[in-house]
This record gives structure tokens, C-alpha cells and sequence, in this order.
């Protein structure tokens, strides 16, 4: 049984733009596209890269820009993965699955991708 999420995506402009056009270059809806990076995310293991880590300024603010949310299934495995991992950084899962997108749609998009080997 999967667990279904909505995931708040407190982007605009660049960030929203990002995320979208590397899904629709991947073909696939955005909501696959976060599950994909959430999931390697999850899997993916700790080499202590700072990249891994939801940057402080994420965690703390308050402030978010725009209102998008995206739904998104994931298993239970993931979700206690993702759990583990957002407790350990003292943030929540919903900001640890937006920063795995982020890192996903960089690295997609020409960056380099700072946990996934592809």
C-alpha cells in the first residue's frame, strides 16, 4: 500500500520552472518526477556530501513563495526512509522531498547531480 502525500512546492518563477521543465524533458508528469527523486533520494547513501543536507535557510524559513503542491504516492519503505532522513536533519518530509526534486531537476538539468548516479 502506498502512501499518498501532498507535497508543497513554495517555489516560483526559477525554482517551479526548473522542476516543470525537467519533468516535461523526462517526459513524464511533474508528480513522477518528484517521486523518482524522492525515492532515489531515499536510497541513496549518505557519503556526507553537504548537498545531501536541506540547507538551514529551507528549514528555518517561514516565508515561502507560491502556493503549488504536487500529490505524490510513494511506499512505505520510502516514506520511513524519507522520515529517518528528515529527523536526522530536523526538517519535515514534505521539505525533504521538495530539496530531493531540487537536487533531481539540477543535476537533470546540466548540473551535477550531487547523490544519483545517473
Amino acid at each position: 500500500m502506498f502512501r499518498r502525500a501532498s507535497i508543497p512546492l513554495p517555489l516560483a518563477g526559477f525554482g517551479l520552472d526548473l522542476l516543470k521543465g525537467e519533468a516535461r524533458r523526462a517526459g513524464v508528469p511533474l508528480a513522477d518526477f518528484v517521486e523518482q527523486a524522492a525515492v532515489l533520494y531515499a536510497a541513496a547513501p549518505d557519503t556526507g556530501r553537504p548537498s545531501r543536507r536541506v540547507p538551514r535557510f529551507v528549514r528555518e524559513s517561514e516565508q515561502r513563495v507560491g502556493s503549488s503542491t504536487v500529490g505524490v504516492e510513494l511506499s512505505p519503505d520510502v516514506w520511513r526512509a524519507l522520515q529517518e532522513l528528515s529527523e536526522e536533519q530536523g526538517t519535515s518530509v514534505e521539505l525533504t522531498v521538495l530539496h530531493a526534486a531540487m537536487l533531481y531537476a539540477a543535476g537533470k538539468s546540466g548540473g551535477s547531480p550531487s547523490f544519483y548516479a545517473s
